[in-house]
């Protein structure tokens, strides 16, 4: 049962209007795979633009994958929504304009903090819809899906689970910057038992700043 935690505006780039979103609790079967079905399709497109682009050279055609951020193109939803879907240890998120789905995050709790050893949450998976990333082939027509549904879901974890401020997770190595230089979390390095992705934790302090700037 999915049930509504947050609204507000964001701004259409687009057409620079003001769209309505709400953030949504809880797993969603038909929202699920409304946002697999539309987001393979955009992977699909860009992965065209690349290759049409690239005129068969590999190199150019690794830069461009690297540029467009679609790492998450292999994630199948509606096989985590099957294999997640009656366990209590993961919570989801996600954010709806125009009754499309501009992101998800997944997240299971509670997580032992690498800090403190307080309880935490961990982000499984999050991502934004395609149509939302900058890329050469793209102008995004929201910013800060990421961040918004990062900042909700530490608030959601503190009022409902009386976790203390703070997350962490792996990242895919096209998201790490945006890790460290826009959420301002730390890097642990990589991880061998999770495919070496470096793992990432937000400090308690930067948490609630997160929180502070984005839930109003």
């Amino acid at each position: 049962m999915s049930s509504i935690i947050y609204k507000g505006f964001l701004k259409d780039l687009n057409s620079s209007s003001n769209k309505e979103f709400i953030l949504m609790s809880g797993v969603d079967r038909v929202n699920v795979l409304k946002m697999e079905d539309k987001w393979m399709l955009a992977h699909s497109n860009t992965i065209r633009q690349i290759l049409d682009n690239a005129n068969g050279d590999e190199d150019k055609i690794e830069e461009l994958l690297d540029s467009c951020q679609i790492e998450d193109r292999g994630w199948s939803w509606a096989n985590k929504y099957n294999c997640l879907k009656e366990n209590n240890d993961y919570e989801w998120f996600f954010i709806i304009i125009d009754n499309e789905v501009q992101g998800c995050c997944i997240i299971c709790h509670p997580k032992d903090s690498r800090i403190d050893n307080k309880e935490v949450f961990y982000v499984d998976y999050i991502a934004i819809a395609p149509w939302n990333r900058e890329t050469i082939f793209n102008k995004r027509q929201f910013a800060s899906i990421g961040t918004l549904l990062l900042s909700v879901a530490t608030n959601y974890s503190v009022k409902n689970y009386e976790y203390r401020h703070g997350f962490g997770l792996h990242a895919l190595p096209q998201a790490e910057s945006y890790y460290l230089d826009k959420i301002g979390m730390d890097n642990y390095g990589k991880d061998k038992e999770k495919e070496d992705l470096c793992y990432f934790e937000i400090t308690e302090e930067k948490a609630k700043e997160l929180v502070n700037n984005y839930v109003k």
